[in-house]
């Protein structure tokens, strides 16, 4: 199931949508890159980032935060290089993922209300306000998770479910997430909106799906489920137009995403072998068998991959781990389809004396930069940030 509560939370968002450049990075010799550093980004956070993705010219963020009652709120942020706005009222729960689906915003998570306005888990952006998409979700207890300095507190909060994937494939909005009801009709905890009405997936999943991916023409699906419909299927399956099929012997633990990168398939989540292969945390898929990516991250025991995007002909990973091909990686790695370098220190620990906690919520680019949010300290890679930096092209030298 989706991990919402954890002891430690980082919530790092890294963001990331193409800007057309080609080639690799430069590195140096041990495989840091030197083209790029981290300088801060020009908001001041309040609370953390949950989701982040680009609609028509802006930046569209969820930041989780307080307001002056002191209720944990969320706020829709829009940053167009300007200025920054609020997108409407507040949730008043935590918004997992957004989506544009057919050039309007969609926002999902765990809430049931924008201000004064009933949202079951599922909202619409209507150019003024939010409003449900067609009867939201119903279906389950969840716990939330209210997040201190150090401390998360889980707190029962609704009975409507959540959703915890928005995926726009095949002129389809795919919803997954932990439901008994979507609309009016039954799902299980996966549906899809062709924009005017719910469709199921017939039995659905005993569990969270956390990414799809179109793969030489077929829908694959990833995640925390041990079947999809009525079929046995360890954590991935593929749809052949007819069944769900298994993916060879697959990871031997959770998958949190998937992204395509050189014509394969990359899986990245909390796992250390696929089949008798040692993958730490991140594996690849030729459409044939499973093979590793380098020697992979330091994942061990509570470590993970959280996300995987293509920037500027690079795929690029964040998650949990303090090393990638043995060498000091702190949380962010980079691969070119030969080797992994590393993204300058990466992020400092949210308190020395305690393990690195980083989990990646999305991936998009903006700007030419790569915007990372998270509960640094008061630094990354020794420069000042509060809580968002900008992964960027250094300055010329003079």
């Amino acid at each position: 199931m989706y991990k919402i509560t954890r002891l430690i939370t980082i919530s790092l968002i890294a963001c990331i949508y193409s800007c057309g450049q080609k080639g690799p990075s430069v590195t140096d010799k041990e495989g840091t890159d030197t083209l790029h550093s981290f300088i801060p980004f020009d908001y001041k956070l309040n609370g953390h980032v949950t989701a982040m993705i680009q609609y028509e010219e802006t930046l569209i963020f969820a930041e989780r935060t307080t307001d002056n009652q002191g209720k944990r709120v969320t706020r829709v942020v829009s940053y167009d290089e300007k200025e920054f706005k609020l997108l409407g009222d507040a949730f008043d729960g935590k918004i997992m993922t957004f989506a544009v689906f057919r050039d309007t915003l969609y926002a999902a998570g765990s809430f049931n209300k924008a201000g004064k306005t009933k949202i079951r888990n599922i909202a619409k952006w209507d150019g003024e306000n939010w409003i449900e998409l067609d009867g939201g979700t119903k279906g389950y207890f969840i716990t939330e998770t209210t997040t201190s300095s150090s401390f998360n507190t889980p707190t029962i909060k609704s009975i409507n479910g959540y959703v915890g994937l928005l995926s726009v494939l095949n002129d389809n909005l795919n919803v997954t997430g932990r439901f008994d009801t979507i609309g009016y009709i039954p799902a299980h905890n996966f549906a899809r909106w062709d924009g005017k009405k719910w469709s199921a997936l017939e039995d659905g999943t005993n569990d969270g799906i956390t990414s799809l991916q179109l793969y030489k023409n077929e829908l694959y699906a990833a995640g925390e489920f041990e079947k999809l419909n009525s079929d046995s299927k360890s954590n991935i399956a593929r749809w052949n137009g007819q069944n769900w099929v298994p993916i060879g012997e697959g990871p031997n633990g959770s998958i949190y995403c998937l992204e395509l990168y050189k014509d394969e398939l990359y899986a990245a989540g909390s796992f250390t072998e696929t089949g008798s292969i040692p993958t730490l945390g991140i594996a690849r898929w030729n459409g044939k068998r499973w093979a590793s990516v380098g020697k992979g991250m330091n994942v061990a025991e509570i470590g993970s991959v959280g996300f995987l995007s293509v920037y500027q002909n690079e795929l690029y990973a964040g998650g949990l781990f303090d090393s990638v091909d043995n060498r000091y990686a702190n949380g962010l790695a980079k691969w070119n389809g030969k080797q992994w370098n590393t993204l300058g220190n990466g992020l400092n620990n949210l308190i020395d004396s305690l393990p690195l906690f980083l989990s990646v919520d999305a991936m998009a680019v903006y700007k030419n930069n790569l915007i990372i949010s998270g509960e640094f300290m008061d630094t990354i890679s020794g420069n000042s940030a509060n809580k968002i930096v900008r992964w960027t092209a250094a300055p010329k030298q003079k």
